[in-house]
């Protein structure tokens, strides 16, 4: 895994008690910018959410198709980094979407492939 800069952030201080931590914000912005740099030109990173510990946020490939992403925990999350949920969306407003499907960094693209190829039948 080539993701070190993440890796840092998370190794980083930490504060339990300030939801606005910097190492929170840290985190939200490189996993952003990890998969829009994985999907740039294919689809478009969209609603993306900086949560206390995690992000999550959806992608879309602009024809009205959306796919939920979601970083988990990382503070308690076993390898947050092999488990990051994807699962379709109607909107970006939707966040129970289908079915939990699990990714990781390196078969990000491949995986978000597959649910676009399911939502365009």
């Amino acid at each position: 895994m080539r993701y070190t800069k993440i890796f840092k952030i998370i190794n980083g201080d930490y504060n339990h008690e300030r939801p606005d931590i910097p190492r929170t914000e840290a985190f939200s912005n490189e996993f952003k910018r990890i998969i829009s740099n994985k999907v740039k030109g294919k689809y478009t990173v969209v609603n993306h959410h900086k949560g206390y510990c995690e992000c999550s946020g959806f992608l879309t490939d602009g024809k009205g198709h959306y796919v939920y992403y979601h970083s988990g925990d990382y503070r308690y999350t076993y390898k947050w980094y092999e488990n990051i949920l994807i699962r379709t969306a109607k909107d970006t407003t939707d966040y129970k979407g289908g079915s939990n499907n699990y990714t990781n960094f390196d078969d990000f693209v491949k995986d978000v492939d597959r649910l676009f190829r399911f939502l365009n039948r």
